[in-house]
């Protein structure tokens, strides 16, 4: 990209000072600040829908997120003499979020509620919004099904396919009960659906001087806020093994500035109460090459049985 993409800097209204890489991307400095230069694959839809959010969300002064900027001739999306596609964001001198420090699972959290407060004030047509929790959950029970009947029918199994044929019956009745849960939640509340980041997690937020700053808003869309939150807390939570006063220390910071009543705690309980890990683990299995899948899925699959028992004692904490 390096090579091939850099023609296209020139098309902006920018000096460049210098360049080199960042993580999937180009960093650019620039006169007018730092910027970010990325391929972009996408027929650019999703990207003119987002940008004006993305605008606003930086004119706040709470935040600063990886806003979209035009190039001279007033697109987003560029091309390049060798006809690769780029797309060029904002950016903010920052650091990473360091996941082994408290204080930084904290204070992405509290950037996180910022941003949804912030959000609840922006308006989009609804273009673009999740699946249905209850469809979503139905489909990958299904699939979870369809692979432990796919598993019946090996003969001679590997270690993986043992294990794993073992644990539907802890996982599966997992399952049965987010979808019943589910039901009986959205029969009797209602949550409104919201702009949410989509792909919230530690690797899309850094901290500046004064600020937070959030990337990559490709997944951006109306859903529920909350799903944002689950997803951040989630990954935390499995490389602490679901340690209580982590996953509390969360809620208590998302809750200083919105506010987690019950009704949100249920739909947080539904996110968690669904295996979701479990089913990417065994869904990544049944559409892999079963002649040749790792060994440290292996591993994988052992540590979520063996960290099941402290999730649970999570999950069992919120309602």
């Amino acid at each position: 990209m390096a090579d091939r993409g850099l023609d296209v800097l020139e098309k902006y209204d920018f000096e460049v000072k210098r360049t080199y890489k960042g993580r999937g991307v180009i960093m650019v400095d620039t006169d007018k600040g730092p910027r970010v230069l990325k391929n972009y694959i996408g027929s650019g839809r999703h990207l003119e829908w987002c940008a004006p959010v993305l605008e606003k969300l930086n004119e706040s002064g709470v935040i600063n997120v990886d806003a979209y900027e035009k190039n001279k001739d007033g697109s987003y999306v560029t091309e390049s003499e060798t006809g690769g596609r780029y797309v060029l964001k904002r950016w903010y001198p920052c650091r990473d979020c360091d996941i082994k420090f408290y204080e930084d699972i904290m204070s992405a959290v509290r950037n996180l509620a910022f941003l949804h407060k912030e959000l609840m004030e922006c308006e989009a047509e609804k273009q673009y919004t999740e699946r249905p929790i209850r469809e979503e959950y139905a489909r990958k029970g299904r699939e979870l099904a369809r692979i432990k009947k796919y598993l019946g029918t090996i003969y001679e199994k590997n270690k993986f396919e043992m294990m794993a044929s073992k644990s539907f019956g802890e996982f599966i009745p997992e399952v049965e009960s987010s979808i019943n849960f589910a039901d009986d939640f959205f029969s009797g509340n209602h949550i409104e659906e919201k702009l949410c980041h989509g792909n919230f997690n530690y690797h899309n937020i850094g901290y500046g001087d004064t600020l937070g700053v959030i990337g990559n808003f490709e997944k951006m869309c109306y859903g529920f806020q909350l799903k944002d939150l689950y997803t951040f807390m989630r990954k935390i939570l499995e490389k602490n093994n679901w340690d209580i006063k982590i996953g509390y220390g969360m809620f208590a910071e998302y809750d200083r500035v919105i506010r987690l009543n019950s009704e949100k705690m249920d739909l947080l309980y539904i996110f968690f109460a669904f295996p979701e890990k479990y089913w990417k683990l065994m869904n990544g299995y049944y559409n892999a090459r079963k002649s040749f899948f790792p060994v440290k899925n292996l591993e994988k699959l052992e540590k979520l049985i063996e960290m099941n028992s402290a999730r649970k004692n999570f999950i069992a904490t919120i309602h």
